[in-house]
């Protein structure tokens, strides 16, 4: 785009992000540095937990009578959910357990009129 406001093309030649969604180039590793931590059994060291790459999204926890359904991977009505900003009316929300566990990203559909899951990340041991 530099090249063409110019009038004599151009190519880049290099391009480093330096940051994005909250993270920095500063926290990044290489991929040497991340083997060493694994090798050594320290990967837990510089890992994340999934979920605080959606931290710009409205939190909601499954009400408790309700957790075997997020367990199944099931659509939750909104009175399923404690909605902790009391909007209520967000496209899309993570949900978490009562407990803490992070399900996933579920997103609202009108025809269903629930919270339908898009991305799911938990686990059980």
């Amino acid at each position: 785009d530099i090249g063409a406001v110019l009038g004599c093309g151009g190519a880049m030649k290099e391009l480093v992000r330096l940051e994005t969604s909250g993270f920095t180039y500063e926290q990044a590793h290489t991929l040497d540095e991340i083997e060493e931590f694994v090798k050594s059994g320290r990967e837990s060291e510089i890992l994340l937990p999934v979920d605080i790459a959606f931290m710009s999204l409205p939190k909601a926890i499954v009400l408790p009578q309700y957790k075997k359904m997020a367990d199944n991977g099931n659509s939750l009505g909104r009175n399923q959910l404690d909605l902790e900003d009391n909007r209520g009316n967000e496209a899309r929300i993570r949900v978490y357990c009562e407990d803490g566990l992070f399900y996933g990203i579920y997103e609202f559909e009108d025809g269903k009129a629930a919270y339908v899951p898009r991305k799911l990340f938990f686990y059980k041991k």
